[in-house]
């Protein structure tokens, strides 16, 4: 905040101008704007300011691992049969799909684009 009121306050005259010129043409374009800057300052080039530090967002935790996976994991890494070709179950303490709309609606689109695929082919329902 300190800093950015010293640039304005130091290159205040600057600033009236170019309020002045916006007032009287609506529109400047940047070399206009470069134009007005080097003849109130005297400067051949536009002052380079040094970098403002980069924010990086904290990352994001991993989804939790269904009941299937937590099998397949705890048994040497082998899945169990019955999971091998199959979904994995839904989490014990994970609301009814019915009560998840985007996970309810997920399905439904998937369900509907394997219904497309098999009428396409010419399959019946099976």
């Amino acid at each position: 905040y300190r800093r950015a009121t010293d640039i304005l306050t130091t290159h205040r005259a600057v600033l009236d101008e170019l309020a002045r010129r916006l007032l009287e043409h609506e529109t400047l374009d940047g070399s206009q704007v470069y134009q007005l800057i080097q003849e109130m300052t005297g400067e051949d080039r536009m002052p380079i300011l040094p970098a403002l530090p980069v924010m990086i967002e904290p990352e994001k935790p991993e989804p939790r691992a269904t009941n299937g996976e937590m099998r397949a994991a705890s048994s040497d890494g082998k899945a169990d049969e019955a999971d091998a070709g199959g979904s994995p179950e839904p989490v014990a303490d994970a609301p009814p799909a019915s009560e998840q709309p985007e996970e309810a609606e997920a399905v439904r689109t998937h369900r509907e684009g394997q219904a497309s695929t098999r009428l396409a082919r010419g399959e019946e329902r099976g």
